[in-house]
């Protein structure tokens, strides 16, 4: 069954919820290795071996921070096909959520549902569903697709599930055209139906164009929402795209996808941004927002594309700034002292106070040894003192900086002395 998390019965009566559709398929039946008929055209494309552990690793994930999202997690549909190797890897993981969640009052199932078309339009329907209200807008909507996709035209990707090919049914018949489910879920012309007006999209699949592909004639909207459009569109909707057009995305072999790995990063901490709220102890607490998680990704991505791995990244533009989930303290950042010059860093003194005016445990150095110095930093402002000691007191420029510390910078922290 695919609706493996179920928390509706412990919201209260119009309160909003999360509701995640997530899909992942590693194993194609038609496909070579498969155990059906085969396709008639395989494409190029292999079997898979990470996708449908990293759908399950996103699952994970909102099940690990529920309590750190902006809303209460209300329910999950979960469809994966996994690869053989996957498959006792996620019954595992299945368990443990089971086991993390007991007395909670949620209501779970082990298994998950195939991720076959029939499976995936059912599910899809009743993830719509559940995002209407006939109350307010407030609903979120997580959708999370790992395997293969392919592309028509520019900006215009296909999800390929675990039956296609199938050549019972035509070639191309057991997709989802991703526009058409992206568009399924635009408000409704009927005023007293409210769609979520915060839908978060993660399309993690190549984007690469078969020769043939003008020759097929592919499934419409209405074989996945038989339903009626026209309302006014004010969605926050981004759409982020693992790869761009006509390119490939990559995974770990048993892993997780490239893509899913540095998403879970940013989520969880490198994609921080300060909010106007403030701890016990008066700091800013940190979130990952629409905005502050496209540019952490773009920073992901430039980061794997240095190791010679051709993967792009691609967010659209989805509206206003929504938070995507409360980190529970500012993330931390590896950052580089550096004294300039060199020579200097073992005559003087270097002192870090944050914005409370507190000492930084670890980084009042006389003299700077190691130098560089490295080490953690919570994300934030900190003020940085440095003067000479031997000999002391000549001029130091500047005597006192403050300093910004950000997750999306290995940042290094420099105090310049002059004689």
């Amino acid at each position: 069954m695919a609706l493996v998390f179920d928390n509706r019965h412990n919201l209260q009566p119009g309160e909003p919820g999360i509701h995640a559709l997530i899909a992942g398929v590693s194993y194609y039946r038609h496909l070579p290795g498969g155990s059906g008929p085969p396709a008639e055209n395989d494409w190029g494309l292999p079997q898979l071996s990470a996708t449908a552990l990293t759908g399950y690793k996103m699952y994970r994930w909102l099940i690990d921070r529920r309590k750190q999202l902006p809303k209460k997690l209300a329910t999950v549909r979960l469809l994966l096909s996994p690869s053989a190797a996957e498959a006792p890897k996620i019954v595992a993981g299945m368990a443990e959520i089971k086991q993390a969640l007991a007395g909670e009052g949620v209501t779970l199932i082990d298994t998950p549902s195939l991720c076959t078309l029939d499976n995936f339009a059912g599910e899809a329907r009743r993830w719509r569903k559940d995002a209407i209200s006939d109350i307010d807008d407030s609903n979120v909507t997580f959708f999370y697709f790992a395997g293969h996709g392919i592309q028509r035209k520019n900006n215009d990707p296909v999800l390929l599930l675990e039956d296609f090919g199938n050549p019972d049914a035509g070639m191309v018949a057991k997709t989802v055209e991703f526009n058409a489910l992206f568009e399924g879920m635009a408000p409704l012309r009927d005023p007293l139906k409210k769609i979520a007006r915060t839908q978060l999209y993660f399309v993690d699949a190549c984007r690469v164009r078969p020769e043939d592909l003008s020759k097929y004639r592919f499934p419409s909207i209405a074989d996945i929402f038989d339903v009626e459009l026209g309302g006014e569109d004010k969605r926050s909707a981004p759409v982020f795209y693992a790869t761009v057009s006509n390119t490939k995305a990559y995974a770990k072999s048993g892993q997780q996808t490239l893509f899913s790995e540095a998403l879970i990063d940013c989520l969880d901490g490198f994609a921080g941004t300060p909010s106007d709220e403030e701890d016990a102890e008066g700091y800013a607490r940190y979130s990952v927002s629409i905005y502050s998680l496209a540019e952490a990704l773009n920073a992901k991505m430039e980061s794997i594309r240095s190791l010679n791995v051709d993967q792009e990244f691609y967010p659209t533009s989805g509206g206003r700034d929504d938070v995507i989930v409360n980190l529970t303290k500012p993330p931390d950042v590896e950052c580089t002292l550096h004294v300039d010059p060199e020579a200097a860093a073992r005559l003087v003194s270097v002192k870090l106070e944050d914005s409370l005016g507190a000492l930084v445990p670890g980084w009042t150095l006389a003299p700077v040894d190691p130098h560089p110095y490295r080490g953690p930093l919570r994300a934030g402002f900190y003020h940085l003192e440095a003067k000479y000691i031997n000999p002391p007191e000549p001029p130091v420029n500047p005597p006192r900086k403050i300093v910004n510390v950000s997750p999306l910078k290995g940042f290094q922290l420099k105090a310049r002395m002059t004689s």
